[in-house]
């Protein structure tokens, strides 16, 4: 849910806690994992194979997703920092360090 602020998706009235649409969105999507994540204990013991092997490849699938498109998303945006720059720069504040991340060069 906190990567819809990320992403600067439109949501009516804004991503904020003082905003009741986005509070009651938020609730629903937790009751409907709830829901889920307790329907999955009462299904019959000869599925557990299935539901492991699909939670197994949903991991697995975001897994190999974030080894080809990590490395495309940053060719095609601040570039990869030299082995220089990763082990030889230093950073004397957190601030400097959390810009680090946030800004290209």
């Amino acid at each position: 849910m906190s990567q819809l602020a990320v992403w600067e998706i439109n949501f009516p009235g804004g991503i904020s806690n003082g905003n009741v649409k986005w509070r009651a969105f938020v609730w629903a999507v937790s009751e409907a994992m709830l829901v889920v994540s307790i329907g999955i204990n009462y299904l019959p013991p000869r599925w557990y194979k299935a539901v492991f092997r699909f939670a197994l490849f949903i991991i697995m699938l975001d897994f190999f997703l974030c080894l080809i498109w990590l490395p495309i998303a940053v060719h095609n945006t601040y570039g990869f920092r030299s082995a220089k720059f990763v082990f030889t720069s230093t950073c004397t504040s957190n601030e400097k360090a959390f810009m680090f991340f946030l800004q290209a060069e």
